[in-house]
């Protein structure tokens, strides 16, 4: 009988499943949670265009969107103090990989205490791989998946705002505050 890839993927006690079902669902619920965010910071920034109801009723005279870059980053007037930057959940996504991880590595050393054993083997890379690597291809791909939301992002932001209140050089902007993508509002002034 053939053994499964995944299994070769993951320590010999895990489900192979359970690990890649966790993972993937971690990788959606990131996801997820960066669409919300950013709808719920876009949507407020929209609605502070109209004078009443939006969309019912006229653009504000002179009124301007929000940047781009202010509403990914938390940072414009549509956020508060504790406003999360948009891409949060990844960060949160990046540490959760991490420590499942180091679950892995914990558990040969003290569940089945075969580190030892598995250090011995032809294939040197065994040990490592079983340790590391849906951990880290899930960070791989969470990581991979910032660009391809941050487009999407900017095509339902230059979609769906007036163009008469689009402010100029949204990338440049964007650009200057890159530094901030993941850190929380409230954790800017630190260090």
């Amino acid at each position: 009988m053939k053994k499964h890839r995944l299994t070769n993927l993951v320590p010999p006690w895990a489900k192979p499943g359970n690990h890649l079902a966790v993972c993937l669902s971690s990788l959606g619920i990131a996801g997820f949670l960066s669409f919300c965010f950013f709808i719920s910071q876009f949507s407020m920034a929209l609605d502070m265009l109209y004078t009443g109801v939006p969309k019912e009723s006229p653009i504000e005279a002179g009124a301007q969107m929000t940047y781009f870059a202010d509403l990914i980053n938390s940072h414009g007037h549509v956020s508060n103090f504790f406003s999360e930057p948009v891409f949060f959940p990844f960060v949160l996504l990046i540490l959760g990989t991490i420590c499942l991880a180091v679950y892995n590595y914990s558990g040969f050393h003290n569940g089945s205490k075969s580190s030892y054993l598995m250090r011995r083997l032809p294939d040197k890379w065994e040990y490592l791989r079983r340790c590391l690597a849906l951990p880290l291809a899930t960070m791989l791909l969470g990581l991979a998946l910032i660009p391809l939301l941050t487009g999407l992002f900017y095509a339902i932001y230059i979609h769906f705002t007036p163009e008469q209140t689009l402010k100029p050089d949204q990338w440049a902007q964007f650009r200057a505050h890159l530094a901030y993508l993941f850190i929380p509002n409230f954790n800017r002034g630190w260090g």
